[in-house]
């Protein structure tokens, strides 16, 4: 456990249009400004200098002193026709200092590590200008810290953030007078949701074609987010690889309800079990996406259809017996549709380019459908054989 700190991270808004229109030397004097101005205010709230880019990360030892930080910086900008956002998140950080030789050579004397840091960051790319965004730690924090009564901290409900397992509650911190609480807009890397039963869904409609859940999920919190980290590092095909009956279709299509928000362009299950060839593959994937296939190359008609719903998933479920097909199929649409991403289960790889392969083991004291066939299969021989054995005697 680190030092349990208040990080501040600030991004003036459109700096380097502001820089264009103004010429080099006349945006000099701006940012010279900007920065005195930031940095006087620091030593008022008692913070320290972490990192300086189009804004600052800052560190505070209270959430107060970085709460006031961020509403003096906002009109201080605001005098300068400059805006900022601003997000403010507490929890634990480490300190690494730099060695006076790498300081010599213009490394920063301290770097902060840790998951605050891009929690923080997550939370001050949501903010729009003249903003401040709270995380659930920060809000609470500032709960008794006495601010002043024409000070809000308001609810903007839950957001998913990409790279962090749960969804957070995003809080804003203003006045009446400057603020329109206004809540952050659904963006690539954030985006709202709400509790649904067990999941957290997207607020704004989302494409799909996904089957429902018909049972509770238990057991596979780290299969799914072992997905999601896939997909987070750009992956655009993953292979859920395992023996029949470990769970890989109840698996992928948990993933597609709980990350659905992540797929503007929509989740499609592709339900290959009846597919022996390369139409019947075509024929199940047209169907899943509602696409009419015409003549011609169909192939080449369903990339393009997949292509036209941009950032989406496909779920190719059941691939092991058209295996031989994967060129022709996913490696095409890979190819062709850029923005599209695909998940396939099946016993077999792919064995295409690109493709990241996740082992889907059986559940502690599961027994896989396939063994369990098997071994029903010899206790009933067992059972025959020992009726025909009583009936011979």
């Amino acid at each position: 456990m680190g030092e349990i700190v208040a990080l501040l991270l600030t991004d003036v808004v459109d700096s380097t249009l502001t820089t264009q229109r103004l010429g080099d030397n006349r945006a000099l004097a701006l940012w010279t400004e900007h920065d005195r101005c930031a940095r006087d205010l620091l030593r008022l709230h008692h913070g320290r200098e972490i990192d300086r880019a189009d804004g600052f990360l800052l560190m505070f030892d209270t959430a107060a002193n970085a709460a006031w930080y961020a509403l003096d910086y906002h009109a201080a900008l605001a005098g300068l026709g400059l805006a900022a956002r601003a997000g403010l998140h507490v929890g634990p950080v480490v300190l690494r200092q730099a060695s006076a030789a790498d300081i010599a050579f213009g490394a920063k004397r301290v770097e902060v590590e840790g998951l605050a840091k891009p929690l923080a960051a997550r939370v001050m790319a949501m903010a729009r200008g003249g903003q401040t965004l709270l995380s659930a730690a920060a809000r609470q924090a500032l709960e008794g810290a006495g601010l002043d009564t024409a000070v809000q901290v308001r609810s903007h409900g839950h957001y998913r953030l990409k790279g962090i397992e749960e969804p957070v509650e995003v809080f804003e911190l203003g006045t009446v007078s400057h603020c329109s609480f206004t809540p952050p807009a659904d963006a690539d890397k954030s985006y709202r949701v709400v509790r649904s039963g067990d999941l957290w869904q997207p607020v704004r409609e989302i494409p799909r074609h996904l089957p429902a859940e018909r049972d509770a999920f238990v057991g596979r919190g780290a299969d799914l987010q072992a997905i999601a980290r896939h997909f987070d590092t750009s992956t655009r095909l993953v292979t859920l690889l395992g023996q029949g009956g470990t769970g890989k279709t109840r698996l992928a299509i948990r993933y597609g309800h709980s990350w659905l928000g992540d797929w503007p362009g929509g989740v499609w299950f592709c339900d290959l079990s009846e597919a022996s060839t390369l139409d019947g593959i075509h024929y199940a994937v047209g169907s899943a996406l509602g696409v009419r296939l015409g003549a011609g190359d169909t192939a080449v008609q369903l990339a393009e259809a997949i292509a036209g719903r941009g950032r989406c998933l496909v779920v190719l479920d059941n691939f092991e017996q058209v295996a031989q097909h994967a060129a022709a199929t996913v490696g095409r649409w890979l190819d062709g549709a850029a923005e599209a991403t695909f998940m396939v289960t099946s016993r077999e790889r792919l064995n295409l380019v690109g493709e990241v392969v996740q082992l889907v083991e059986p559940l502690p004291g599961e027994c896989p459908a396939a063994l369990r066939v098997d071994i029903e299969a010899v206790g009933l021989a067992g059972r025959l054989a020992v009726h025909e054995h009583v009936e011979r005697d």
